[in-house]
């Protein structure tokens, strides 16, 4: 073998490895950025005229809310396309121009970067980058008289990447808002936009692995909205919907960012209050047992009033494991409820 085709063939084959690398490297970047999106806190609810909370919070309005910002490294995700546009040009340079079968590549570059990336910059480069370079060649082929079809092979290579880079991005938005939208039903409660229960389990779990490791415990507050069943029957569900909302409002304003509030069934609600003694704990249940008990919810021209009964424990005195702990509470709120409702109970 002649040495200039070695040659060729070496550096072929090296141009060939740049640009796989350069594309694995995206995918790679994309992966890490996309592969636990940043769920943002939900933002409270906003309070109408005369104390009615808005409940016309569709779907598509408390997605948009939620949505996590793009987290992505647009310059890396950039860089990386750059490298492997020019690595597979040189390599289709290097191997037959408009006609080389390393053209190919170019519409893997152009997938890759769709689907993977959240900004439709690197899109847009992989499929504009390669077009032009496709189109500058065949113009010069064709111009010198030596291949007039390349031209038409261009032109065609070009509108199907333009093609390619259009439908690959709007395919990998939808599946990414389709994904996250998931997360966040998995996480976060429609009527209240507090956290599930499901989310609820595994912080206590972090929780408690926090606090083998730290020797600092934590407490844990339940409590159960008083009396909402004959607000149910009495005023239909929707005014039920009503009071819980607004007994969440008074958990948001009652707790501090670092606490963790979820809703664990229909009118029950877990605070975990990490690093936190059974006095600071009463003293959030405390407050959190006056505010509710001075809720006003109007109802045309009758008002609801309403109480909760709250079951307080810490770990690890009170349970040193999650099954412990959830029944701890639990058997302390319903304490409270055999002792009159409205009042706070701990087994400690």
């Amino acid at each position: 073998m002649p040495i200039e085709q070695l040659l060729l063939l070496v550096g072929a084959i090296v141009l060939a490895v740049l640009g796989l690398l350069a594309l694995f490297g995206l995918a790679r970047t994309a992966a890490r950025g996309s592969s636990d999106p940043e769920i943002v806190a939900p933002q409270p609810l906003v309070a109408l005229d005369g104390g009615r909370f808005d409940e016309h919070l569709g779907e598509a309005a408390l997605i948009d809310g939620l949505l996590p910002p793009a987290r992505s490294d647009r310059g890396r995700e950039l860089l990386l396309v750059g490298l492997a546009i020019a690595a597979v040009t040189l390599l289709v340079a290097l191997t037959g121009g408009v006609r080389s079968p390393f053209v190919v590549v170019y519409f893997l570059i152009v997938a890759v970067a769709a689907l993977a990336s959240e900004d439709v910059a690197p899109s847009l480069l992989s499929a504009l980058a390669p077009s032009a370079y496709l189109l500058l060649a065949a113009a010069v082929a064709a111009g010198d008289g030596s291949d007039v079809a390349a031209m038409t092979w261009a032109v065609s290579d070009a509108a199907a990447l333009g093609s390619l880079a259009y439908i690959t991005t709007v395919s990998g938005r939808r599946q990414r808002r389709a994904r996250e939208a998931a997360l966040l039903l998995a996480r976060f409660d429609p009527l209240t936009r507090l956290y599930t229960r499901t989310y609820l389990y595994s912080s206590i779990q972090g929780e408690i692995a926090r606090s083998s490791r730290t020797g600092r415990g934590f407490c844990l507050l339940m409590l159960d909205v008083d009396d909402l069943k004959t607000v149910n029957d009495t005023y239909g569900h929707p005014i039920g919907d009503r009071v819980i909302r607004a007994v969440t409002e008074v958990i948001r304003g009652s707790t501090r960012q670092s606490d963790m509030a979820a809703r664990y069934g229909g009118d029950e609600f877990v605070i975990v209050l990490p690093e936190t003694g059974s006095e600071g704990a009463f003293t959030v249940a405390t407050k959190l047992r006056a505010d509710i008990a001075a809720l006003a919810v109007r109802v045309g021209t009758r008002t609801i009033r309403t109480s909760v009964s709250v079951g307080l424990v810490r770990h690890p005195e009170d349970g040193a494991t999650l099954e412990q702990l959830l029944v701890s509470v639990d058997a302390a709120m319903y304490a409270s409820k055999r002792r009159g409702k409205d009042r706070i109970t701990s087994p400690s």
